[in-house]
């Protein structure tokens, strides 16, 4: 069996009580362009931004909402994860921080900071083989 490790892209493990305010927002309608441009750069387009577009537009509300207020509340000690653990943070990710995703990883045992730059949140699903290799280097 080949060795173990974890992957942690653009995320948190900290309760962030700042998903409350944005599932409120979320119940009281969806703006797309907005949404949109808080998880993708200027200028990125293309079938994977077309897709959280439709996904925006056709997303049952009450649902996001209660997945919001979850994450709001959401703790984990990172700490526990004794494999190596791969975070990647992308430069322009304003909820999931490249600080707060570097202070995650220094409370991993094993964890391992990448910096994926001239990113923003989602904008690692829109180069795939960049991904990939910061996933067999890293």
């Amino acid at each position: 069996m080949g060795a173990s490790r974890l992957v942690l892209l653009c995320t948190r493990d900290r309760p962030f009580p700042g998903f409350l305010a944005a599932a409120a927002r979320v119940r009281q309608g969806v703006a797309v362009e907005e949404t949109l441009a808080r998880w993708f750069q200027p200028g990125e387009a293309g079938p994977v931004v077309e897709y959280a577009r439709r996904c925006l537009l056709e997303a049952d509300r009450d649902s996001w909402a209660l997945d919001l207020e979850s994450i709001a509340e959401f703790s984990f000690d990172v700490s526990l994860l004794t494999m190596p653990v791969l975070v990647v943070a992308a430069e322009f990710d304003g909820v999931s921080t490249p600080e707060v995703m570097e202070a995650m990883a220094a409370r991993m045992p094993q964890g391992r900071f990448v910096l994926w730059e001239g990113a923003g949140h989602l904008s690692p699903f829109l180069d795939a083989a960049r991904l990939a290799e910061l996933l067999r280097c890293g």
